[in-house]
């Protein structure tokens, strides 16, 4: 009975400091990043600063497009680095294009480009247009600990790693280094609050 008695007072001054905390946070800000998809921020008011959010799927099922998406619609925004292990500067480039324009990403890679794409529009109506340039990329890295040094360089609001899987932490077994790859991540997030 003591122990039921003291863990009901112990939730309940968890819970009343916590009620206490929403109503002193300023605005409702909850370090909360909205996404571009409306049923995401539906269902979990999009992403919370801190933690790491892992996007994972079959091949050729449309992780990038979405990490791509993301960077596109919250550049504007929020600081962003954009990390690519699988993919160089140009196709990047040509998926962003595709993505601003609808025009399919395979006519863009095989010439197949519309006339009437008005590039300085584009520019203006995207992250491209910002003088501060809040859209970072890097590509060829393979270590946590070059995006870490990134990362001190310059504060980013969101990190996203294409292919993570490729990072490495550089420890001695490599069989536990996809673990840690993952550990290191979600520290780097907590530490430098960042999605």
């Amino acid at each position: 009975v003591i122990i039921v008695k003291d863990m009901a007072e112990t939730i309940n001054c968890l819970i009343n400091r916590r009620w206490k905390q929403h109503y002193g946070l300023k605005d409702g800000n909850y370090d909360i990043i909205p996404t571009p998809f409306e049923s995401i921020n539906q269902k979990m008011k999009g992403f919370k600063k801190g933690e790491l959010i892992l996007i994972a799927g079959r091949p050729g099922m449309g992780k990038t497009t979405i990490a791509l998406q993301i960077a596109i619609e919250t550049a504007a925004k929020e600081s962003l680095l954009y990390v690519s292990l699988d993919n160089d500067e140009e196709w990047i480039s040509d998926k962003i294009i595709s993505q601003m324009e609808t025009q399919s990403f395979g006519d863009i890679r095989s010439g197949k480009l519309r006339e009437e794409i008005d590039v300085l529009n584009m520019m203006d109506k995207t992250l491209l247009k910002s003088s501060e340039r809040n859209f970072d990329t890097l590509f060829d890295i393979k270590s946590l600990r070059s995006i870490e040094k990134q990362l001190s360089i310059k504060h980013h609001d969101i990190l996203i790693v294409d292919w993570f899987q490729l990072l490495t932490c550089e420890i001695d077994d490599p069989s536990l280094d996809l673990i840690e790859v993952v550990r290191e991540l979600k520290r780097i997030a907590k530490q430098k609050n960042i999605v």
